[in-house]
C-alpha cells in the first residue's frame, strides 16, 4: 500500500515537471488571436474596417466602389448637415448612419452625383437621343438601354440612385476624352466603346476621387476637427402620470407580389405590371419599382412612381417586341428605405 502511494506521488511530480517544461519551451501553443475586421490596401496605403469593409466586399468591391482614398473620419454631411463617420473611395463616399435601427442598412452611399452635377452644370445639359424608353417618373429622366441594363445589374436604386440627367457627351475629367455620360444620384455612368468586351463598356466615373481631392487638397481631413452639431434643446419632461409606456414596435414582415393586367395579351398591345409591397398585411407607402421584361432577344424595362397607402405601384409597356407564344418573364425589384425586394410575373402573347 505504501509502495502504491509512493508510485502515485512520483507520477504526479513527473507530470507537473513536464507541464512546466512544455509551457516554458512553447510545447503548448497559445490560442490564436482573433483577426481584426480591417484590411489595408497596398495600392493606396489606406485601411478599411467594418462596417465599411463588409459593405465594400458585399457591394461590388473594386469595380463598383474603387479603392479607398481616405481614412475614416467625421464629416458634416452636405445632404442634411449631420455629422457621420465617412470614408471616401474612388467611386463612392461611405457614410455610417447609426440612427438606422437595422445594421444591414447603416452604411449608405453619399449622393455624389446629385452634389456634383448641379455645380458643374447649373443650367443642365442638352440631351442626346436615348436608345430605349426606360424613363423614371420620379425625376422625368430617361435612361438608354445600355445604362439601364447596368443600373439593374449593379444595385439599382440603392447603389446608383435615380437618374438626374439625360445622356449627353462629356469631356471626362480623368483622361480628357469625350464619352457618352449620364449622372445618377450616387454615380456617373460612362460608355466606353473602346473596351472590347461589351460587359465592361459601361464604367462608373471616379466621383469619389474627384470630390475628395477638390474638397480636401493634399488629402488632409483631420487638421481641424469637424465641429459638432449644435445641441438640440432639452425637451421638457412630462409628469409621471402623463408618461405612457411606449408600445413595442411591431416586427417587420414584408410581403411582395406582382401581377400583369393580361397574362395572354394579343401582340402590339400594352401590358401593365403592378407590384405590391405590404408589411404585416398593410400597404407600404413610399416604395418604388423597377422591372425587366425578358423578351426573346432583348430585355427592356420600365419603372413606377412611388407607392401610395395601399402599397401598389405600376408601369406599362408596349409589347410589340414580344414574340407570339413566347412567355415573357418580368423581373420585379421593389425598393423601400434602402431595402430591396424581388419577385416576378409573366405573360404569353397570343
Amino acid at each position: 500500500m505504501v509502495r502504491g502511494c509512493r508510485s502515485l506521488v512520483v507520477r504526479m511530480v513527473l507530470c507537473g515537471v513536464l507541464l512546466l517544461t512544455g509551457l516554458a519551451f512553447g510545447g503548448i501553443a497559445p490560442r490564436a488571436a482573433v483577426a481584426a475586421s480591417c484590411q489595408t490596401f497596398a495600392a493606396t496605403g489606406k485601411q478599411v474596417c467594418d462596417p465599411f469593409l463588409s459593405y465594400w466586399q458585399a457591394n461590388g468591391g473594386l469595380a463598383q466602389q474603387g479603392l479607398p482614398i481616405s481614412d475614416a473620419f467625421n464629416e458634416t454631411n452636405p445632404t442634411n448637415g449631420q455629422i457621420y463617420l465617412t470614408q471616401y473611395f474612388e467611386r463612392a463616399r461611405f457614410e455610417y448612419h447609426p440612427e438606422i435601427n437595422d445594421p444591414q442598412y447603416q452604411v449608405l452611399l453619399g449622393l455624389l452625383g446629385s452634389e456634383q452635377f448641379p455645380v458643374k452644370y447649373p443650367g443642365g445639359r442638352p440631351a442626346v437621343p436615348a436608345t430605349g424608353v426606360n424613363c423614371f417618373q420620379q425625376t422625368g429622366q430617361c435612361v438608354d438601354d445600355r445604362f439601364f441594363a447596368y443600373w439593374q445589374m449593379h444595385g439599382g436604386l440603392a447603389q446608383q440612385g435615380l437618374p438626374i440627367s439625360e445622356p449627353f457627351d462629356e469631356i471626362n475629367p480623368t483622361d480628357g476624352k469625350t464619352y457618352r455620360t449620364q449622372y445618377f444620384e450616387r454615380a456617373r455612368f460612362e460608355y466606353h466603346p473602346e473596351v472590347a468586351d461589351p460587359t465592361y463598356q459601361v464604367l462608373l466615373g471616379l466621383l469619389g476621387g474627384e470630390q475628395f481631392t477638390g474638397k480636401y487638397p493634399g488629402g488632409q481631413t483631420g487638421g481641424t476637427p469637424t465641429p459638432p452639431a449644435p445641441p438640440s434643446p432639452s425637451p421638457v419632461p412630462l409628469p409621471p402620470s402623463a408618461s405612457p409606456s411606449p408600445a413595442p414596435s411591431p416586427v417587420a414582415n414584408y410581403q411582395v407580389s406582382a401581377t400583369v393586367s393580361n397574362d395572354s395579351p394579343t401582340q402590339n398591345t400594352r401590358v401593365t405590371v403592378t407590384g405590391t409591397l405590404k408589411n404585416n398585411g398593410q400597404g407600404v407607402a413610399g416604395a418604388t419599382m423597377a422591372t425587366t421584361w425578358n423578351y426573346k432577344t432583348t430585355s427592356p424595362g420600365c419603372t413606377s412612381g412611388v407607392s401610395g397607402a395601399d402599397g401598389t405601384m405600376s408601369c406599362t409597356r408596349d409589347i410589340s417586341r414580344a414574340s407570339k407564344g413566347y412567355t415573357v418573364v418580368i423581373d420585379v425589384q421593389i425598393t423601400y428605405q434602402g431595402q430591396t425586394f424581388t419577385t416576378s410575373t409573366s405573360f404569353t402573347p397570343r
